[in-house]
């Protein structure tokens, strides 16, 4: 089943679907794109099981370099820019959040599915005062997410998809659930 959308993806996308647009479209996710860098990394691993490892390391360096063209368009916009997009009240939680945490916001946003970008301009914007340590936490929890898609992906492959199709469903109302009854005791028990 797979197969057939990844021959056709292969064939009409052939540029997109190389390591030159997964590079292209993962450092274009950490300060513009909506696109996730897994769009392409998934297909690629799939196709080339045992290229898999080398596309989660172009994944990683490419949106590392994104975070830092993210960084520096904070750095120039600054606090205009972020009072253009949200409101002060939150870009002074953002600030608190940022000195108390630092690069382990970064870390944590860089892992997860929450849009990188976000973070990245924001670093910028609110001078985060360790360059270094930016790209340290952005490098670790990139390199995480990716090359542990990558792992698993050049492991199981396909079967692995297919798990996730069959019990999608399942395991949406599952964490919903979830989220709902956290929500529900905060609310109820502050």
């Amino acid at each position: 089943m797979f197969q057939d959308f990844f021959d056709d993806l292969s064939s009409n996308y052939e540029f997109f679907l190389s390591p030159i647009g997964l590079f292209i479209i993962s450092m274009l996710e950490a300060f513009i794109s909506p696109i996730p860098p897994e769009v392409l990394l998934i297909p690629l691993c799939i196709l080339y099981p045992n290229s898999a490892i080398f596309f989660g390391i172009i994944t990683t360096i490419a949106s590392v370099l994104g975070a830092l063209i993210g960084y520096w368009i904070g750095l120039k916009g600054g606090r205009y820019l972020l009072m253009k997009i949200t409101k002060q009240s939150l870009v002074d939680k953002a600030e608190y959040y940022y000195n108390k945490y630092g690069a382990w916001a970064i870390g944590l946003a860089a892992f997860t599915p929450i849009p990188f970008k976000v973070f990245t301009i924001t670093s910028g914007a609110l001078r985060y005062k360790s360059l270094y340590k930016f790209i340290l936490a952005s490098a670790i929890g990139r390199a995480a997410r990716f090359l542990s898609v990558s792992f698993i992906l050049m492991v199981y492959g396909e079967a692995i998809l297919n798990y996730i199709q069959d019990s999608f469903q399942f395991w949406v109302l599952f964490f919903t659930g979830i989220i709902i009854t956290v929500i529900f005791f905060v609310k109820k028990f502050g």
